[in-house]
């Protein structure tokens, strides 16, 4: 078994820790937001004179006025920008080291974290979960450490293609999101891929099963039992038997569960030593908020059930069981 923190301790550990250094940094961010209100209402009103002046008696074109009113613009957002960053990233910094730091620390053993970092390339590709082409890799907010005795790392990430550049740019985003990777001592047998599943939802139980089965070449797509799990999510592997005896009616519950509660795509894959875990919500997480409270208690939670979701699939795929009994069976052979 993996042991997990209850969300009656999570709530206690928030409350003595995390709330405390929240309230430390309030003063500071009630600093910058008045500044920020301030600075954009002497804009407002710059902005105001400029067109009031350029449109009562200047003598100039309406068309030479509105290049003008651009000019100012575009000139003074630049300016707005360039003050928003400064009078904000020292705060940022402060935020990440003492807040989310923090709350990574209630929530993850021998917790380490670095918001400039990222999970890597190499990593990515692994994962087989995502195989299009990309030409942009970026990411922040590094996290390592430990669910039980089983290794944790991961990070925000964007993975996209780009083509052409100015007006003809194009971007395809693949993946934009929260991607983990647990690590095992033992291999697993088969790959295992867990994917949101589309096909079936736009298309029907019988059509998409046609598209599904054409969507993974060199997997088999796997036919499970629940209805309700094949509604949102397709299964593909390598050994049919092994991956019906891995997603038990349990996990498959756990599953559908999450993703009916956050509405969010998610994905999975389980390839030699590696557990992979995708979180897709083009959401970015650990930034400190200027106008509302930086941190809330559904903050925390959500990254509690997205914790203990990859905790319970650790355990009801039983990987810690084999890795106990490969340790056994290792001892007996010794012995």
């Amino acid at each position: 078994m993996v042991n997990y923190l209850t969300k009656n301790q999570i709530k206690a550990l928030y409350r003595k820790k995390l709330r405390p250094r929240m309230r430390k940094m309030e003063a500071e961010r009630l600093e910058i937001r008045s500044k920020i209100i301030t600075s954009s209402t002497i804009f407002i009103l710059i902005f105001g004179f400029i067109f009031y002046k350029l449109n009562s008696g200047s003598g100039m074109s309406l068309e030479a006025n509105f290049d003008l009113i651009k000019l100012s613009v575009f000139v003074g957002f630049i300016i707005l920008g360039f003050y928003f960053r400064r009078i904000t990233k020292a705060y940022r910094s402060k935020f990440k080291q003492s807040i989310v730091k923090e709350m990574f620390n209630l929530l993850i053993q021998d917790c380490n974290f670095n918001p400039d970092n990222h999970m890597t390339e190499g990593d990515f590709n692994r994962c087989d979960l995502i195989t299009s082409h990309y030409n942009r890799f970026s990411g922040e907010d590094h996290v390592t450490g430990k669910i039980g005795s089983v290794g944790l790392e991961f990070s925000e990430l964007k993975v996209s293609h780009v083509t052409g550049s100015g007006k003809n740019r194009s971007e395809t985003i693949h993946f934009d999101g929260l991607f983990f990777k647990c690590t095992f001592r033992n291999k697993i047998k088969s790959p295992l891929l867990i994917h949101s599943d589309l096909a079936e939802r736009t298309f029907g139980r019988t059509i998409g099963r046609f598209f599904q089965k054409k969507a993974k070449p060199g997997y088999e797509l796997v036919q499970l039992e629940s209805v309700e799990f094949e509604k949102h999510f397709a299964v593909y592997t390598k050994d049919q038997v092994h991956a019906r005896v891995m997603l038990n009616p349990l996990t498959m519950d756990r599953l559908t569960s999450f993703l009916k509660k956050y509405k969010e795509k998610i994905e999975i894959s389980i390839i030699d030593h590696n557990l992979y875990f995708m979180l897709h919500n083009s959401k970015n997480h650990f930034e400190p908020a200027i106008f509302s409270q930086p941190i809330k208690w559904k903050d925390v939670m959500e990254m509690y059930d997205i914790l203990s979701l990859i905790a319970e699939l650790i355990d009801q795929f039983n990987l810690n069981k084999r890795i106990k009994n490969n340790n056994m069976t290792k001892k007996k052979r010794q012995a």
